[in-house]
């Protein structure tokens, strides 16, 4: 038996350099660094659907009419303006997440710095793949949740994490015209087992009316939902817009007596443009195509920006700055703390503007079903 390969490690065990020569320590912090560089970027979709909060819970502001001037009498005071008026407390979910790379000292003896590197980048991806994942279970989710806080010495009950308006009470702000019941609904179906044009107009409508027409309208699909929505053609099945397509895809083609009708659609966001999978447009509609989209569903946005104040969704972090981000935390050796070492990241979501998403299921059934996201 080889001395030195079994029984407990002793500080001689413990290499300095990988199998090409590279410093461990050097690697360290390197990642580190890395680290820091991705904390402060995020996907270009999610900086247009979320913005960050830090809280779990808030108080926002309801979407709705303004206040109305109204006549002046001759002695009468004017009326004062209520800013403080039709704000809702509404929660945020939060979890710890984490995943170890197991870099032992018998690996990083034989290893190369291209693989140690590997590891590295798939921790970023699947980070960049749970983020992604937790905050469409916020969005396609039709049920309500509760969050408490953390702490233990808060006095303060539970809070509603609350979803789009699913009928569960709410009644929504009235809008210009646009009065609406408790019974006012989100989460939306075809009714029939295939997506047609007007489908994709009543989603459009159900977060038009409530006061986003200056928000950038997020259709986010499926490649099946994609390839249906890119035959939609005004006048057929019942269409108002022609589908048209982004100039990242194929040749533009009119099939009016082949010439050009109208204005070629003003250019989305940088931020939408910029996607690999933005598709085009349908009516107020972006179509950004992504298979993270279960099959049959279809999820649409107003978005006010990038991390808006106005975007649906709340990404949380901890209260605590030091807490926040994807953190590489160290092995048990402090000298070599890339040995045994793992990452972890602590987020949650939540709904903030309940009006200003919609979700639909392509279905026979009148009735929505939250589907599985892995």
């Amino acid at each position: 038996m080889p001395p030195g390969r079994y029984g407990y490690n002793q500080e001689a065990d413990v290499l300095y350099t990988l199998a090409d020569g590279t410093p461990v320590n050097e690697l360290w912090d390197e990642f580190s660094q890395s680290l820091t560089l991705y904390n402060e970027t995020r996907d270009r979709l999610m900086n247009m659907l979320t913005y960050p909060v830090n809280r779990w819970w808030e108080p926002v502001p309801n979407l709705g009419d303004v206040d109305d001037f109204e006549p002046a009498s001759e002695f009468g005071q004017p009326r004062g303006i209520r800013t403080g008026a039709g704000y809702r407390s509404v929660g945020y979910s939060f979890r710890w997440f984490d995943l170890a790379t197991r870099f032992t000292w018998r690996y990083l003896q034989e290893a190369l710095r291209e693989q140690v590197d590997s590891v590295h980048n798939a921790v970023l991806e699947a980070d960049r793949k749970n983020i992604f994942r937790e905050v469409l279970r916020a969005a396609f989710t039709k049920e309500n949740g509760v969050v408490q806080p953390m702490k233990t010495n808060v006095n303060m009950p539970p809070v509603t994490v609350y979803r789009f308006f699913n009928a569960d009470g709410w009644v929504p702000d009235a809008y210009k015209t646009n009065t609406f019941l408790s019974t006012h609904q989100h989460y939306l179906t075809s009714g029939a087992a295939t997506l047609d044009p007007p489908d994709v107009e009543a989603m459009e409508d159900t977060v038009r009316h409530h006061g986003h027409e200056d928000s950038t309208f997020i259709l986010m699909v499926n490649r099946v939902e994609s390839l249906r929505i890119q035959t939609f053609i005004k006048g057929t099945l019942g269409a108002s817009y022609d589908f048209i397509p982004s100039q990242q895809l194929l040749p533009w083609l009119f099939t009016q007596a082949n010439i050009a009708v109208g204005q070629v659609p003003a250019a989305p966001p940088a931020l939408v443009a910029g996607h690999p999978g933005f598709v085009g447009t349908y009516g107020k509609f972006n179509v950004v195509e992504d298979d993270w989209i279960p099959a049959g569903y279809l999820f649409g946005f107003a978005s006010g920006g990038d991390r808006a104040l106005t975007n649906p969704i709340a990404w949380r972090e901890h209260e605590n700055a030091a807490l926040r981000g994807l953190m590489l935390a160290e092995g048990p050796r402090a000298d070599y703390p890339l040995i045994d070492s793992f990452y972890q990241r602590g987020f949650g979501s939540g709904v903030r503007y309940r009006s200003a998403g919609v979700l639909m299921q392509v279905t026979v059934s009148g009735t929505y079903t939250t589907p599985t996201i892995t």
